[in-house]
């Protein structure tokens, strides 16, 4: 006959044993490594293998009906664009509002990222995407330089100013010129070329940085304080 100290001993055992196992349960996860990240809950390692999300047909980016409530980041796959797109989307709006927005992408054929700012104009009113940051320094001049760390090798395909009258417009160009790590004019602008309407083309020709760039600003000057409004695109 066991003792009913025994019993309780194996009862702390049993107690402990699930504690542990629980524990398990909520700390990190590793799929193909038993080292996980220790800044992630779920960390995937794979050579030659994705990961595939759930197939959901949604009906429209604002379906309420297909996933009941669904959390807000939950992210899915729409396989049929009878409705909607095919692609990957997430859910930026709420629980009961949800917004599927699409996770969209850019190829060296396709698509296109965009960065922007606005406000009152001055040497830190930077906007930077890709390999470049652009800026318009208090002389109105605009300029860029490389963040990647080394000088880069441009061209600008297209330079054109406006004023509101459609007057003064010009269209200049440069080949084989050198993008420095610090602030340089973009292919001779300067500040008296600026006018209301700015738009300049530049293509990165260094290799492993090739892309095309376009720059807009628009630069006003209201009750004797100037504002910018700064646009990048990189295709």
């Amino acid at each position: 006959m066991y003792s009913k100290n025994f019993y309780n001993r194996q009862h702390v055992i049993v107690v402990f044993i699930t504690l542990i196992f629980c524990g398990k349960l909520i700390a990190q996860v590793g799929i193909g490594t038993s080292t996980p990240h220790q800044s992630s809950i779920l960390d995937i390692v794979a050579s030659n293998k994705g990961v595939s999300f759930p197939n959901v047909e949604l009906t429209s980016e604002n379906d309420t009906k297909t996933i009941e409530k669904p959390e807000k980041g939950l992210i899915i796959y729409n396989p049929n664009s009878s409705h909607i797109p095919q692609g990957i989307y997430y859910n930026g709006g709420t629980t009961t509002a949800p917004n599927w927005l699409k996770i969209k992408g850019s190829s060296s054929s396709e698509g296109v990222t965009i960065a922007k700012q606005i406000g009152v104009y001055g040497d830190d009113k930077t906007v930077s995407i890709g390999d470049i940051e652009f800026r318009v320094n208090t002389s109105n001049t605009p300029q860029f330089r490389s963040i990647v760390g080394k000088n880069l090798t441009y061209a600008t395909l297209v330079k054109q100013f406006w004023v509101s009258s459609d007057s003064g417009r010009s269209t200049d160009t440069c080949s084989n010129q050198t993008l420095h790590q610090n602030f340089r004019t973009i292919c001779g602008a300067n500040g008296s070329s600026t006018k209301e309407l700015n738009d300049i083309w530049v293509f990165i020709t260094t290799d492993g940085h090739q892309g095309t760039y376009q720059y807009i600003f628009n630069l006003l000057e209201i009750d004797g304080i100037k504002y910018l409004a700064q646009l990048v695109k990189k295709y």
